[in-house]
């Protein structure tokens, strides 16, 4: 995988076709996003291929994978099913999918006006859209969905990939215009990552894609297309991937069972971090149960305020990429979680950096080339520069989720002893036990 996290946006153009409704178009492959009808496009190639309206009613878990992110039109309209699905309690959708070139928000906005039932869905993926850095970011959405997405090259995203998809979206620019997200090295990875009997659907018929599928081990079929394009094709996979054996053990990630929803969990503390999990774990539908011998966000977590902000690595190590994905992970979380917040969280206020930092700064934006919303410059002789994401955030109330007392069961300890800083022996008089849900 390439060192470079730097990538480069969507050139786009933006062309009215005959009814005047602005299309994008991209510029370096000369090609359309979607059709004039693009929803039911999607929901003729993607979703009835693969026969979507009726597996989601019966799945608990279920995972789409998608070649070509594009304007988020595929994963909005799949959303939009799985939302309406009379499908089991706790079910959760996983959607994994690749951009090379991604859209900004601005683009985003104004490619789905020509959606608007799915309006609400938009605005959701457009405050959780990431800015462009190359790796996975991975979005959580309501209705137990899950967006994973991976901005850079295809087949790098894939590679560092481990999933089990149910069914794929085969949408990528046309085979002529784009054939590298097309080739067989695509494909492998592609098996690799599906479940047994994993099903396609894609709008094209090409004889290159019908070869390098087969060749995969999935069975391509033609059926009739949409609008005007003849045909289509929708499969799927008949021979599964030998690729995961050959790989060593600890690079195996793929789960040995499927997740229990009804383990019961014990989460010690109820801090920033035991609510942190608390919170992670509620929302793969499990419902842990947190122990506190103190209230909640006592201790260091009950500091008066804590600084959100990135840390300024000049190399593109794997551990540069960590902090920097997590930063970003964080303020997404930061924003989902003020909006249904009764009183402020967070404030991204920006953090100024002294001048003895602007060199590494200087330096870490070069190589990282930080997008613009993320980082910005004052006057060349001003003492600071500044990044105007950081953010200070109020400690004790981002542990709500094990503070609301209706939720509360105070129980008596049971007699263990710790001890003062002095050796003296310490009895806590009870244990509070914080029930999630």
């Amino acid at each position: 995988m390439t060192d470079d996290t730097r990538i480069d946006k969507a050139t786009l153009d933006w062309g009215a076709r005959d009814n005047e409704r602005p299309a994008p178009r991209s510029v370096v492959f000369d090609d359309i996003y979607f059709s004039e009808d693009g929803h039911a496009e999607t929901a003729h190639v993607f979703l009835a291929a693969n026969n979507l309206p009726q597996r989601f009613e019966t799945s608990r878990n279920f995972a789409i994978g998608e070649l070509g992110f594009g304007t988020g039109l595929n994963f909005l309209a799949a959303w939009d099913l799985w939302r309406r699905a009379k499908k089991p309690a706790a079910a959760r959708l996983h959607f994994l999918s690749v951009e090379a070139f991604p859209f900004t928000r601005e683009d985003l906005r104004k490619a789905h006006r020509a959606w608007p039932a799915l309006g609400d869905l938009s605005q959701q993926l457009i405050a959780a859209y990431p800015p462009p850095h190359r790796g996975f970011h991975q979005l959580t959405f309501d209705d137990g969905v899950t967006l994973t997405l991976y901005l850079g090259d295809a087949r790098e995203g894939l590679a560092g990939a481990e999933a089990q998809i149910d069914a794929w979206f085969f949408d990528g620019f046309a085979p002529d215009r784009n054939p590298a997200m097309w080739s067989p090295e695509i494909f492998s990875e592609v098996a690799r990552l599906s479940a047994p009997g994993a099903t396609f659907g894609t709008f094209t018929v090409a004889g290159a894609v019908r070869r390098a599928l087969t060749s995969a081990g999935f069975a391509p079929q033609k059926r009739p297309g949409f609008g005007r394009k003849r045909d289509m094709l929708a499969g799927s996979l008949k021979q599964p991937s030998d690729t995961t054996n050959i790989r060593a053990a600890w690079f195996n990630t793929r789960p040995a069972a499927p997740l229990n929803t009804t383990a019961r969990i014990a989460i010690i503390g109820a801090g920033i971090a035991g609510a942190s999990l608390a919170y992670a774990l509620n929302a793969l539908g499990l419902a842990p149960v947190v122990y506190e011998a103190e209230a909640p966000a006592s201790g260091a977590s009950g500091n008066p305020a804590g600084l959100v902000m990135p840390r300024l690595d000049v190399d593109t190590t794997p551990t540069a990429h960590y902090f920097a994905h997590a930063y970003l992970h964080t303020i997404r979380l930061l924003n989902k979680l003020q909006q249904d917040a009764p009183a402020p969280l967070f404030n991204a206020c920006g953090c100024a950096f002294a001048r003895p930092m602007i060199t590494t700064r200087r330096a870490t934006k070069n190589a990282w080339r930080w997008p613009p919303c993320l980082m910005a410059g004052l006057k060349r002789q001003a003492r600071t520069c500044t990044s105007p994401r950081p953010a200070w955030l109020t400690r004790q109330r981002l542990s709500a989720p094990c503070s609301a007392p209706r939720r509360c069961a105070r129980q008596k300890s049971s007699g263990s002893t710790t001890k003062t800083a002095n050796g003296a022996p310490k009895t806590p008089t009870a244990i509070t036990m914080f029930s999630t849900r």
